[in-house]
């Protein structure tokens, strides 16, 4: 029913929870978490008709039409204030940000946050850290041909950050992810071919950290 990278997602959303998946296309994964028991109840949101039409044929196919609601809205916007729960995926960075941002009072009631982008993944980890919230796990999939990291947030709990620490994924090292690893060699080769074209601070920063990582493992 799921692809592996909303497989991923489904497992990180909180028990008996009452979820909002932003950008939700064919409401696959509301769906799926109502039908799993680990959602009670969850909106299939999408700024888009098509998308939407198909989201309420799946919720008629599976007889969840008490359960899982569609809702035509932009990002936040027509937020219920039951939902306790955010999934943001499959989309770009600067969408994410913006979605967040533009309605973040929205986020007072939620004591979960999940965000997969499918684009600047340091950018959102540095972006998540600006903002001082809890990262309370990110995970690495490997799914049709790409990397994808997912985070899991508590946006209500605030934390401090160091320095650069957006640069690589802290919660992975400590994993001992071998994914995460193979996905770091990847990255390495490839900014070191940038960087032979284009001498870049940030990104001789990276290299140094991601060769550190290396050593030790």
């Amino acid at each position: 029913m799921l692809s592996k990278r909303l497989s991923a997602i489904a497992k990180l959303v909180n028990i008996n929870s009452i979820v909002a998946d932003i950008g939700s296309d064919h409401g696959l994964l509301p769906c799926f978490l109502v039908l799993n028991e680990i959602s009670e109840k969850a909106y299939a949101v999408d700024n888009k008709k098509g998308p939407l039409k198909r989201a309420k044929e799946n919720v008629y196919k599976y007889g969840l039409n008490d359960k899982v609601f569609p809702i035509l809205s932009n990002g936040l916007n027509e937020l219920e204030n039951d939902v306790n729960s955010i999934v943001i995926a499959g989309m770009g960075f600067m969408t994410v940000k913006e979605i967040i941002e533009t309605n973040s009072d929205k986020l007072e009631n939620i004591n979960q946050l999940i965000i997969q982008s499918n684009t600047d993944v340091n950018l959102l980890r540095k972006w998540i850290m600006d903002k001082k919230y809890l990262i309370d796990d990110e995970i690495i999939v490997y799914d049709n041909n790409k990397y994808y990291f997912i985070f899991n947030i508590n946006p209500s709990i605030s934390k401090e950050y160091p320095e650069n620490q957006w640069l690589v994924s802290d919660n992975l090292i400590e994993n001992k992810d071998q994914l995460y690893y193979d996905y770091l060699k990847f990255t390495l080769n490839k900014l070191k071919d940038i960087i032979k074209f284009k001498s870049d601070r940030e990104l001789s920063l990276e290299i140094e950290e991601i060769e550190n990582i290396l050593k030790r493992k």
